[in-house]
């Protein structure tokens, strides 16, 4: 009998919860649950930090995010970080499973994935991610499948996201279901033609209504969140849509090409759980004398916050600044004294209490430790506090050293360091994985499908 053609079916899920897809809601999830009891599963650790972009570029190079050069939302530019832009793909420094998939003729289907506007040129189709500007010419590879995707939404343009960057955290809570409705299934549609229309080696497909859902909706589902709204309406909202998702994903599990000879794999980039409050770390800064503002811009202490402007930084008496919003990026730019200043950081921050006065379990990572390779755009430091249950708020002129959102809106829920790994493949591994990195699935891939590069990349195959 001719041997299966070995494929490989990445389903990615931004935000999927290990406690909620192994726990509470699996007995409701059931092509989710077989998969689970046929295969292996377990925690798949987030990169440091755990965003999106920074762990989907890992998962999908095999390389951790001092290698690939995304350690964050913005790029940085030049000495300061005086003209934020959104990282894109021309920011990746490592090699992706499409590249190195198209150098050995094997074809792959990339849909949505985090940081891949704009598309480039692969052996296979492409379809890029919810920080698309537009549905234009370089959202598409190759340019004449923007056509077909019109034709099979009835002349719609394709939804990359419910709304513009971080656009969501401002909508009505009725609006948001439906948008994330109406985008996730134009999302299915498309992939299941390109599952079904295109012969492929790796189909990689990435949604992200999951993530959207439970940053506005997690305190109608937790009742240790101290803002959980008991009987809410919305409190089937994340398990509906997750039944939804098991739903669709079993679509493709019943397919003839999802035979022996395909390995499936389910992961998400990292978790989420509830967030109690955001520590104003800019502002904590300015007080220690570690940041300061121009003297024609000091009156944000008196009109209210907004978000960091780079150009109201003085720079001549700024050492130290934070971005980010869920954990913390620092950076330094008294490079003479980086060490002394990491030292007293590392020292001061974790002795910040909750907002009732609680010891919380804060960590400071000194990138140049944890990153094999720290490029001179990375972080100095990236600090979770209490393992993310408090976030971090990037604005400055707050009054206090807590807040419940920021400008940009009020999250539920941040993200957590654990997302989820789902394995099955025909004489692979069986039962609890453990704890996996993120940097294990590119060479599981590779492996899976014979190519030998997986022996070059930074982590260990799963099989």
């Amino acid at each position: 009998m001719k041997p299966k053609k070995q494929k490989v079916f990445l389903f990615g899920i931004d935000g999927f919860v290990p406690k909620l897809v192994f726990g509470r809601y699996r007995n409701q999830l059931p092509n989710f649950s077989c998969l689970i009891e046929e295969g292996s599963y377990g925690i798949l650790n987030s990169t440091v930090p755990p965003t999106s972009t920074v762990a989907w570029t890992s998962i999908n190079s095999g390389r951790d995010p001092g290698e690939t050069g995304i350690q964050s939302y913005m790029a940085k530019q030049g000495r300061h970080y005086r003209t934020p832009s959104l990282v894109t793909s021309t920011d990746i420094k490592t090699p992706l499973l499409w590249d190195m998939l198209s150098r050995k003729g094997k074809k792959t289907i990339a849909l949505n994935i985090p940081l891949t506007y704009p598309a480039k040129k692969i052996n296979g189709v492409m379809v890029t991610d919810f920080l698309t500007p537009s549905f234009d010419d370089k959202s598409v590879y190759p340019v004449s499948f923007k056509k077909k995707i019109q034709e099979l939404l009835f002349g719609k343009d394709y939804m990359f996201d419910v709304a513009g960057f971080l656009g969501y955290k401002k909508m009505n809570l009725d609006f948001l279901i439906s948008q994330s409705y109406k985008m996730t299934k134009q999302h299915f549609k498309i992939a299941r033609y390109l599952f079904e229309k295109m012969d492929w080696d790796l189909f990689d497909f990435v949604t992200i209504g999951t993530d959207r859902l439970h940053h506005m909706f997690w305190a109608h589902i937790d009742p240790t969140h101290e803002r959980y709204v008991k009987n809410s309406p919305y409190k089937n909202a994340v398990l509906d849509f997750y039944k939804y998702v098991d739903g669709e994903f079993g679509k493709f599990m019943k397919h003839s090409k999802m035979d022996s000879g395909t390995t499936v794999m389910v992961v998400s980039d990292h978790g989420m759980d509830h967030m109690i409050r955001r520590i104003n770390l800019n502002d904590w800064l300015r007080e220690k004398g570690f940041l300061a503002v121009k003297k024609e811009f000091a009156d944000f202490y008196a009109n209210g916050p907004k978000r960091l402007d780079y150009e109201t930084i003085d720079w001549d008496k700024t050492s130290v600044i934070a971005t980010e919003g869920y954990q913390a990026n620092v950076y330094i730019y008294d490079k003479k004294n980086r060490v002394k200043i990491l030292r007293r950081i590392s020292k001061e921050l974790p002795l910040i209490r909750g907002v009732k006065g609680e010891k919380l379990n804060t960590k400071v990572y000194d990138t140049s430790k944890i990153y094999r390779k720290k490029g001179d755009k990375a972080p100095d430091a990236v600090v979770y506090f209490d393992n993310l249950r408090y976030g971090t708020n990037n604005d400055i002129g707050n009054k206090g050293l807590y807040s419940e959102g920021t400008t940009v809106g009020t999250d539920d829920a941040g993200h957590a360091p654990e997302g989820v790994i789902i394995l099955k493949k025909e004489g692979g591994p069986l039962g609890n994985l453990g704890q996996v990195e993120t940097v294990q699935i590119a060479p599981t891939i590779l492996k899976a499908l014979g190519i030998k590069e997986y022996k070059k990349l930074s982590g260990k195959p799963l099989i």
